[in-house]
């Protein structure tokens, strides 16, 4: 129990300390007011993004993934609990072999694959091919799944649901332990599903096929909901912790088309419940916290820098950070 409790707190130790090295709010709204991506990369000049400066979009990808490396660099060397921190790194392994699956199935070159998973990629690329033992036991499952599912349907489409759907299972069976992670999953697949409805009714999509299982509102309430006004969705989850990103988020969809709103609101919501964790001092949740809050970090800088390189208004779709 000794050496559990000292490598939480070794792990809490170190989360804490980096935490003070990350973007804060006025440093991101700075920002975003800058006129050019140059004046933008100023503001991180003495931050651990300093290697920005006169970079182009590749090179821009290349140190926002470096970074993110490093961060999953160091949750392999201070996580208490590996079965949960390199669950949260495999998302790009499922990302990978969605990509590799529908690639197969079109008989094409994959396209963008995102080095930063657990797996090599070449592995990877091997063992789709050739054996599956060789993955991690929950991606190996997904995508034999996944597999006999396109396998049955022909649609390429189904690949996605059911691989998001097998991951969203496996974050949600190993956060058993923590109830304050398994109520964040459970909340963050409940928004996904809520989003992902609206979107299946505009496009005319079976949304059975899109639904992932573990939320709090179970596939046969929102097949209630089809063919009927957003309104409905907004009153059935009024009692619920995200009401007001719904209502808010769905009003602005119903104005705009767009559902740039809600997924914003969605990931601030997100992000204040994370900041809960700074407080769990022998827990996984503050490395968590802090590997979920780095990789917000990155996606806002890229949103700020390549908005501003493209020239496209970047204001609306800028989150809250973690600090």
């Amino acid at each position: 129990m000794l050496v559990i409790g000292s490598k939480y707190a070794y792990s809490f130790g170190r989360v804490k300390a980096l935490e003070a090295a990350l973007i804060d709010k006025t440093q991101f709204k700075r920002m975003a007011e800058a006129s050019t991506a140059a004046e933008a990369v100023k503001i991180l000049s003495e931050t651990s993004y300093a290697d920005l400066e006169g970079a182009d979009i590749p090179t821009i990808e290349n140190v926002l993934q470096e970074e993110l490396r490093k961060v999953y660099d160091l949750a392999q060397h201070t996580s208490p609990k590996r079965e949960i921190t390199d669950l949260i790194q495999l998302k790009y392994d499922f990302h990978n072999a969605k990509v590799l699956l529908k690639a197969e199935t079109a008989s094409r070159e994959p396209a963008y694959l995102v080095p930063l998973g657990i797996v090599d990629i070449e592995k990877l690329k091997k063992a789709l091919k050739e054996r599956l033992k060789d993955l991690p036991a929950p991606l190996a499952h997904a995508v034999e799944a996944a597999r006999l599912m396109y396998e049955e349907t022909g649609d390429a489409q189904t690949i996605d649901f059911v691989m998001d759907s097998e991951y969203t299972r496996t974050l949600l069976e190993h956060s058993k332990e923590s109830s304050f992670l398994r109520e964040f999953f459970k909340l963050k697949i409940d928004l996904e599903n809520i989003r992902n409805f609206v979107r299946c009714q505009k496009f005319k999509v079976d949304f059975a096929k899109a639904y992932l299982d573990g939320g709090t509102i179970d596939v046969k309430t929102f097949l209630s909901f089809e063919g009927e006004p957003v309104e409905t969705v907004i009153n059935a989850v009024q009692t619920r912790k995200y009401n007001s990103v719904v209502e808010e988020g769905l009003k602005g969809y119903e104005e705009t088309g767009s559902l740039t709103l809600y997924e914003k609101l969605t990931e601030d919501f997100l992000i204040e419940y994370l900041k809960k964790a700074k407080m769990v001092t022998l827990g996984i949740e503050p490395l968590i916290g802090y590997i979920l809050a780095k990789e917000r970090e990155v996606k806002q800088i890229r949103l700020i820098l390549i908005g501003k390189l493209k020239g496209v208004d970047i204001e609306k779709r800028m989150s809250d950070p973690y600090v």
